[in-house]
């Protein structure tokens, strides 16, 4: 299994492009997979300088809802013309971040809810050669403090953001399991449980965003819950790539406490497992 970061907010490869979002190119049981595809097209440029062909990609995820995810998706339709695209039934909803007290529309361009190659699923989805998609995450214990710059419309009104629209995706090959996420908005750890919960182990590897950036707290506090989290993190018998949303102090943080159990994933690396 090998996968790229074709997008992430830094690279250590002067030759590509950086910006606040995400996508992975992943090469898993034979077939090509990208993940979530950034804010724009940008994924597509460094996918060709490093020698990624995204026309040939069998299928692509929209992790949810935000458009540092999915916001290169309708560049994705016009680049590939065969890949469907496997969005949670909510994906398309309204949702906004605040910005100087103001909400900021974030979510996926909604003209393209009505394309032909959205593949919308609900809790729990095989994909087939050992590809799952699921959310239906329940825990609430490690969600993110960062979560409470986020909203959604409904009707009239602004609620706090229920990331029901959030999904992660679970690899297994030759007896490997991988748990691949967005922005892990539903708590890195409680993923990690649900992911326990359908594979009946922990996973050897987690590639994810774990929203530990701009929580809002002052700098004890989010010290302590980025402690927290690593504390727990460090009871599975898992390696981490964390990258994105995880935020550059929040990483320094839990690297202090699990070692070479994390490492960060930059735009350009490749993991091979």
């Amino acid at each position: 299994m090998k996968i790229t970061a074709l997008v992430e907010n830094t690279t250590n490869n002067p030759s590509l492009g950086t910006q606040h979002g995400l996508s992975l190119y992943i090469e898993a049981n034979g077939r090509k997979i990208l993940f979530d595809m950034g804010a724009d097209s940008l994924f597509l440029e460094n996918a060709e300088k490093l020698g990624i062909d995204i026309a040939g990609v069998d299928l692509a995820i929209v992790s949810h809802g935000h458009d540092d995810h999915g916001g290169g998706l309708g560049a994705f339709l016009e680049h590939n013309e065969r890949a469907p695209v496997y969005l949670n039934r909510r994906a398309f909803g309204n949702y906004y971040t605040k910005r100087m007290q103001m909400p900021v529309y974030i979510g996926l361009r909604q003209d393209l809810e009505r394309s032909r190659r959205m593949v919308f699923v609900d809790e729990y989805t095989q994909l087939g050669d050992g590809l799952t998609l699921f959310s239906g995450v329940t825990g609430k214990e490690y969600a993110s403090p960062a979560n409470a710059r986020l909203f959604m419309r409904k009707g009239q009104r602004m609620e706090a953001d229920d990331f029901l629209h959030e999904q992660d995706l679970l690899i297994v090959e030759e007896g490997k399991a991988v748990l691949i996420g967005g922005c892990a908005h539903c708590g890195i750890v409680n993923i990690l449980e649900r992911s326990k919960e359908l594979l009946g182990r922990a996973p050897d590897v987690v590639v994810s965003g774990f929203h530990l950036y701009n929580s809002g707290l002052p700098m004890k506090e989010e010290a302590r819950f980025v402690g927290s989290v690593a504390k727990r993190l460090r009871q599975e018998p898992t390696h981490y790539y964390t990258c994105h949303c995880t935020g550059e102090r929040p990483f320094e943080l839990m690297k202090a406490d699990l070692g070479q159990q994390i490492q960060y994933l930059a735009a350009g690396d490749t993991v091979e497992i």
